[in-house]
């Protein structure tokens, strides 16, 4: 995938990637609560088959490198992982000044926010009782998502849009995770705006394959429904 291969990495990735390539030791290291878990390659002769198989090393470290890169693996037993690739570089400095980013493409574009039940949205998320819903649709290499607000006679918000991105990645999954996306950032966006720390959105989506696919070891597949 070019947009993994091509991506800088910046420190703040420590805190959401799980798998770590080291092309120093060419060890890979699990993200665990505390610590990282050292997966080796497997001894003995190497073969084509097993020069990208990794074993547990028994070893932990608490420190993570700007030389590890973010990798992929696929689990092949509970012992043994395979490294399928890697991002071409490790983590990068920060910029000395960030400048206030832009908000994202799903709430730029094909946003219809009432000004008059926001703030009634707004307050039940301050009680956790706010509900959004997302859905995404592909067909023909395009994807597209749409989101709203639920629970009331009137919604706070409907969003829709095209979702961005190559022909050859485009897939439901993509449409659907891009409609959870949207929703969860104009939440966000929201109440940063009004100082909200504390609350809660329950969000309903027809995309459970999607999110077991994003956050599963094996590689993605659309051959589950989603």
């Amino acid at each position: 995938n070019a947009d993994f291969t091509n991506t800088e990495y910046l420190p703040t990735v420590t805190q959401h990637a799980k798998w770590w390539y080291d092309p120093g030791t060419n060890s890979v290291y699990q993200q665990s609560i505390n610590t990282y878990k050292e997966w080796r390659i497997n001894g003995g002769r190497r073969t084509r088959n097993n020069s990208t198989l990794y074993t547990p090393s028994g070893t932990y470290t608490i420190q993570s490198y700007t030389t590890w890169r973010v990798a992929i693996v696929r689990t092949i037993t509970q012992n043994t992982i395979q490294l399928l690739t890697s991002s071409p570089c490790g983590i990068q400095q920060p910029p000395a000044h960030v400048p206030n980013p832009t908000p994202p493409w799903v709430v730029l574009e094909n946003l219809d926010i009432d000004e008059e039940v926001i703030p009634s949205f707004l307050q039940s998320v301050r009680i956790n009782t706010a509900q959004v819903v997302s859905d995404g649709s592909y067909k023909n290499g395009r994807s597209s998502l749409a989101f709203t607000d639920v629970g009331r006679a009137k919604s706070a918000f409907i969003g829709c849009n095209i979702v961005p991105g190559r022909k050859d990645d485009q897939c439901s999954y993509r449409a659907e995770l891009g409609g959870i996306l949207g929703v969860m950032t104009l939440v966000n966006d929201q109440c940063i705006k009004q100082d909200i720390q504390k609350g809660g959105v329950t969000a309903g989506c027809d995309s459970k394959s999607a999110l077991l696919n994003a956050f599963s070891d094996y590689p993605i597949t659309t051959k589950i429904a989603s």
